[in-house]
């Protein structure tokens, strides 16, 4: 597999590792902030919320930029958040930097999908789909457990430090790894369309949606995307339901409805 798709990977790692793992430092921000845990819990809340809400948006509306610039963009202004978080005296000034934060996260993750699902070879666009998935689902199993011990040896505002040292690290593996700016064409919205409607396909939430989408993905043109189908699915994706019945499902429904 290409070194790219591993740096779409890291991406997305970097990314949903920033919304969990504050879960492991609450207690030390409550206190330190002098905000009850429930409270503080709410950053949690307006980061997943702020994603799911603004994700399928930018998908549509910065389908045209060039990867290379958002992938940039969206970094500087999530590694600039982080730094912000870990000097943060306030908590409505934390609130506000998670915002920021969930925003740039917002803004690349339709774009982290949908290039992997553009430059997957014709069959294999589950399995590189999937690939980059393994980065949520991993930010779970190995993201939120070693920001969590950096939080409690160095204090939570390591934490926010330790993230925005991840995400320099990441942007570094994508500009590295993806084609340059002159090379890159526009991307297609069909193919964003169809890389959120993969994971919102293979979301555990997706019963009985499941039925829903590829209903609405037979249907679904480049002037119809099904995009607002999956605003309501915040992120949380599984691969165990297998990449080759996403291929199989993308590989059946490219031609757009209405074409033999």
């Amino acid at each position: 597999m290409p070194a790219w798709l591993f740096a779409l990977l890291a991406a997305a790692f970097v990314f949903y590792t920033d919304d969990y793992v504050i879960a492991g430092v609450l207690p030390e921000i409550a206190r330190d902030l002098g905000v009850s845990e429930a409270q503080a819990g709410q950053l949690v809340t307006v980061f997943s919320l702020t994603v799911a809400l603004a994700a399928p948006i930018a998908g549509v509306t910065l389908a045209r930029v060039s990867r290379r610039h958002l992938f940039t963009a969206s970094f500087a202004v999530f590694v600039a958040a982080n730094l912000m978080a870990a000097t943060a005296e306030g908590f409505g000034f934390l609130m506000a930097l998670r915002v920021m934060a969930a925003l740039a996260a917002a803004a690349s993750t339709p774009a982290v999908f949908a290039y992997a699902a553009e430059r997957a070879p014709e069959g294999h666009i589950g399995r590189y789909v999937a690939v980059v998935a393994l980065g949520v689902t991993g930010s779970i199993a190995a993201g939120v457990p070693i920001g969590t011990w950096i939080g409690g040896h160095f204090g939570w505002r390591a934490t926010f430090l330790a993230m925005a040292v991840a995400g320099i690290a990441a942007l570094l593996f994508l500009l590295a790894t993806l084609e340059s700016a002159r090379t890159e064409g526009p991307a297609d919205l069909q193919v964003v369309d169809r890389a959120l409607a993969h994971q919102a396909y293979h979301s555990p939430f997706r019963e009985p949606g499941r039925r829903r989408l590829e209903s609405l993905l037979k249907r679904s043109t480049l002037d119809r995307p099904a995009i607002p189908v999956v605003t309501s699915i915040p992120g949380r994706y599984t691969v165990s339901s297998g990449a080759e019945a996403a291929d199989a499902l993308v590989v059946s429904e490219t031609r757009p409805a209405g074409v033999p």
